[in-house]
């Protein structure tokens, strides 16, 4: 009788097991996915967090953007791409600037404006004039591999204007995506810049 009573009562230790091998698989096909795809996004993209004010009215510090590592691969930096280096002087930090001079361009300032190849830029996503003291007449000849970059904050970055024109192996990536603050979620896609 009491073996009776053993046998009809449902063990209470019994821990739940999978139906049978193809559900382990699944489950294991599922992690290893989820990791892959961690992976991959992590190579192909970074993220970087805005700080001061440089790249203002385009991006105020605090703003998180993700980063294109991977397109700069396949073809190079444009006029008005806003990118992500390694600053020239200071290889541990990255800024983020704004390309306007491309290689073999030349870059001039005349009277506070912006002329590449002797032509003037049309820059729409300027806050504000630049200073004269700040945007002094000047001339730069690029070379083949060179890229003139500026914060659209005229009046307040540090850029090629001081550190000189950049070479395309300091460049970490374009900035893509504008993540945080959530309610500013946008693509940045040459954000504020002309068509040509």
């Amino acid at each position: 009788m009491e073996n009776l009573r053993r046998q009809l009562k449902p063990e209470t230790n019994a821990k739940p097991r999978l139906k049978n091998t193809s559900d382990l698989l699944e489950t294991l096909e599922v992690y290893i996915f989820v990791i892959a795809l961690f992976v991959l996004v992590n190579i192909l993209t970074a993220r970087f967090v805005v700080d001061g004010t440089s790249m203002a009215p385009t991006f105020k510090g605090g703003e998180y953007l993700i980063i294109d590592r991977f397109s700069y691969n396949l073809a190079p930096p444009e006029r008005g791409d806003i990118i992500v280096f390694h600053a020239p002087n200071e290889p541990n930090r990255d800024f983020i600037k704004r390309v306007l001079g491309l290689p073999s361009e030349s870059v001039e300032f005349r009277n506070q404006q912006l002329y590449i190849n002797g032509q003037l830029i049309d820059e729409p996503y300027l806050g504000e004039a630049c200073n004269p003291n700040r945007c002094e007449n000047s001339f730069t000849q690029l070379g083949e591999d060179e890229y003139f970059v500026m914060g659209d904050n005229r009046n307040n970055s540090t850029d090629s204007r001081s550190f000189g024109a950049i070479n395309l192996d300091i460049i970490v990536g374009e900035a893509v995506v504008l993540y945080w603050p959530y309610d500013q979620v946008n693509w940045i896609a040459q954000l504020g810049f002309p068509d040509e």
